[in-house]
């Protein structure tokens, strides 16, 4: 343990002056661990208290405030309020894809960089940014490029791509197919939500769009039907402009 020490800054003009450090602990000391049981997770309790709502987030033994609207990085990790990764557009998927496709890598390293890039989709999939031919658009670019990198002939099978690689394949996700299945994942959760106002607003959008389609009072076995895509005939319309969630659900759930 630290008792009375000091220390100094290297900055780009020299030592700073003598910074006391009256009490402390080492690095990987094993008693950091003791004295936060000890003493800053009492703390930490009494602070919280019975707020539902984070107060104070602890890492180990360092401590971060965080008022709201805050963010905080620890360790690279970005912690609090964020927004994150949007596409707006193929282009920007397609330049983020291009950058790793198209670099000097071995053919194995961008196959494993492409693994931090489709996660970086998923939101752009749930919230339904991108129609099924922009993601038809990403794919066949994604493709395309790995198997120029692969030395694969234009014509050769996809499976050698999208396949398990217990089979010898390459393993890549399909983002035709994936966003299919991140749309049903998402109405399933607001369906299905623990909170009740997220629900009302889920059921209340469902019920809106079958009543629009029926022109009546939509009852269970309508939601069931319509849900389920057994009357894609009557409720769905091609000239609806607006997009909501609920026709693009039966859209997936009809594509899967």
């Amino acid at each position: 343990m630290y008792e009375g020490a000091s220390t100094a800054m290297l900055s780009s003009s020299g030592l700073t002056n003598e910074i006391p450090n009256l009490r402390g602990v080492k690095q990987c000391c094993p008693l950091r661990g003791i004295l936060f049981d000890i003493v800053i997770h009492h703390v930490i309790n009494s602070v919280q208290d019975d707020y539902e709502v984070l107060l104070i987030l602890a890492f180990a033994d360092d401590l971060v405030l965080l008022e709201n609207g805050e963010s905080f990085s620890y360790l690279g990790k970005s912690i609090g309020f964020q927004f994150p990764r949007q596409f707006a557009s193929t282009n920007d998927a397609i330049e983020v894809a291009s950058k790793i496709v198209l670099d000097k890598l071995v053919p194995w390293k961008k196959i494993d960089a492409l693994k931090f890039f489709f996660p970086a989709l998923n939101r752009t999939m749930r919230t339904a940014q991108l129609n099924k031919g922009d993601w038809t658009k990403i794919d066949t670019f994604i493709r395309m490029e790995l198997k120029y990198t692969l030395y694969f002939l234009s014509n050769a099978s996809n499976f050698c791509l999208y396949g398990s690689r217990e089979f010898g394949c390459c393993g890549i996700l399909e983002e035709v197919t994936d966003s299919d299945l991140f749309l049903i994942d998402t109405a399933f959760k607001l369906l299905s939500a623990k909170e009740d106002f997220v629900v009302n607003q889920a059921f209340s959008q469902l019920a809106r769009i079958i009543r629009f389609r029926t022109k009546r009072p939509p009852t269970d076995v309508d939601m069931a039907a319509y849900l389920s895509g057994s009357l894609i005939d009557e409720f769905f319309l091609l000239r609806m402009k607006d997009r909501i969630l609920g026709t693009l659900l039966v859209l997936a759930l009809v594509n899967c």
